[in-house]
């Protein structure tokens, strides 16, 4: 499935059960991320975007003008009222060079 989202896809996983969570933006389905069950997963999320494609969870339903959340992951935004998530810190961290994040109050997984 990743292959047919992404042609450069290149990293093999082994074949397993994974909760896919489908990202939208304003230009519609710009990425999807899986999420493994297994107690130790090669890797616990594998998430492809479309990088020319503006892609945030939740992007649509979030009010910019108003104070808004930001997170790193899907679920964790889930948790709060006009929120959005960066699918991964890195994208946090370009957040502010794609919108106006004036309003916005980090919530970050633990770092340590």
């Amino acid at each position: 499935m990743a292959k047919e989202f992404d042609e450069e896809y290149t990293d093999n996983f082994e074949q397993e059960d994974r909760l896919i969570i489908k990202i939208n933006s304003c230009m519609g389905m710009c990425g999807l991320q899986g999420r493994s069950f297994k107690k130790n997963p090669k890797a616990k999320y594998i998430t492809l975007k479309q990088e020319n494609k503006f892609c945030f969870y939740n992007y649509e339903n979030c009010d910019i003008e108003k104070p808004f959340v930001v997170t790193e992951g899907p679920f964790d935004s889930m948790f709060f009222d006009n929120s959005i998530a960066t699918l991964g810190v890195g994208a946090m961290k370009t957040l502010d060079e794609k919108i106006d994040d004036s309003n916005a109050i980090y919530v970050l997984d633990n770092l340590s």
